[in-house]
């Protein structure tokens, strides 16, 4: 917190910073707003942004309220888990999607194995054991989604 502080208030007199209300929440609040600035006047912009200040405030705030609900205090990328979509429609759409990327990649790695690249008909072997990877694994998952309460 200390960093925090040293960073948001750096260059500041200290009657503006102690001239903030005695209420906990608005000073906890006007200190990560004045973070929040620092860190996005620190940062070389570009013409192109990609993510507005709004967006990436909202999409952090997400993130903590995520890693708060499950016990988190450090970011691990690892310990982000389908159970953190809200709706059973985004872990239905999640799963099903890693299904299908498992099957391709099965089916592709198996036809690079078995059926040269470069043999006639080499490619036509490989799309068919992607399909076929693509049609096991999504019915796997199918059958897993149907049988969870996930």
């Amino acid at each position: 917190m200390l960093s925090v502080m040293s960073m948001a208030y750096s260059g500041q007199s200290v009657e503006n910073v102690t001239s903030v209300t005695v209420d906990p929440a608005q000073r906890r609040s006007h200190l990560f707003n004045a973070y929040v600035d620092k860190m996005f006047a620190r940062i070389a912009r570009t013409e192109y942004e990609p993510y507005s200040k709004g967006d990436t405030v909202h999409w952090l705030a997400w993130l903590a309220e995520r890693m708060s609900e499950h016990g988190q205090t450090v970011f691990l990328i690892e310990g982000i888990q389908p159970s953190w979509l809200r709706s059973h429609v985004q872990r239905r759409i999640f799963s099903i999607s890693c299904a299908l990327f498992l099957g391709w990649f099965l089916g592709w790695f198996l036809a690079g194995s078995w059926a040269g690249w470069w043999a006639v008909g080499g490619r036509f072997w490989a799309a068919m054991a992607c399909l076929v990877g693509w049609l096991l694994c999504g019915l796997v998952g199918w059958r897993k989604l149907n049988q969870s309460n996930y």
